[in-house]
């Protein structure tokens, strides 16, 4: 029968393995993914304001036209300090722009989309240029995007602006998922991880607390 403390001494190897599994699930997810919390309604109705949005930056460079991206704003002339935002990729490099026809749209290579709000410009025609995005807020009513800027580079920002494609949103619980189709499951995968490595210690520190040695004290026969 094995004595208390060497049982002790091997169980406290499970929380051990709990915090190296808990870090190495947390250190992927910070590798790989950043967090932005809508401040505006200005991509709503697929964003709401406050939602918390999985931002995945592996693959910034080449965003689809759809994609929500997470952008520099700074990149935009005037807007120095203009921290960071979400909006919809609606032109690539090489595509038509117009904006905006007598339904107030925004036309791509031809195709309607919108309908848009007027915006502080009067209206164009461009092409997006090389290595560069146009980009739009769904709510257009609010978001000030690049048809506020089209003086400049057809209001496009470079494709180094993305920080990265919004993938879905965390909090609230409620309304937590994938957005546009987006995989997140390596988001989940290692969330899954990380929960296991935090299960595993809390676990093994009870059981190690349970085994704990414990010191007994002979009783002294009293002296009268």
């Amino acid at each position: 029968m094995r004595n208390r403390p060497q049982v002790f001494r091997r169980l406290l190897l499970v929380p051990l393995v709990g915090i190296l599994l808990a870090l190495a699930g947390l250190t992927m997810i910070n590798s790989r993914y950043d967090f932005f919390r809508q401040p505006a309604y200005t991509m709503a109705p697929a964003l709401p304001m406050g939602r918390t949005v999985v931002v995945d930056t592996a693959d910034r460079s080449r965003p689809n036209r759809g994609d929500i991206v997470l952008l520099d704003r700074g990149r935009w002339p005037g807007e120095p300090d203009g921290g960071k935002s979400l909006l919809r990729v609606a032109g690539l490099p090489g595509d038509k722009l117009s904006c905006c026809d007598d339904r107030a749209a925004l036309e791509v290579n031809g195709t309607r989309i919108g309908p848009m709000a007027p915006a502080a410009t009067a209206p164009f025609e461009s092409t997006v240029p090389a290595g560069r995005v146009f980009v739009t807020g769904d709510n257009s009513e609010l978001a000030k995007d690049s048809r506020f800027f089209v003086s400049e580079q057809s209001g496009t920002l470079p494709l180094d602006a993305v920080k990265g494609r919004a993938v879905g949103t965390i909090l609230p619980v409620g309304d937590a998922g994938a957005l546009n189709g987006a995989s997140m499951t390596y988001f989940y995968l290692m969330a899954l991880i990380t929960g296991i490595g935090v299960l595993t210690f809390l676990v093994g520190a009870a059981a190690a607390w349970m085994r704990r040695p414990r010191q007994y004290v002979e009783s002294q026969p009293q002296v009268s």
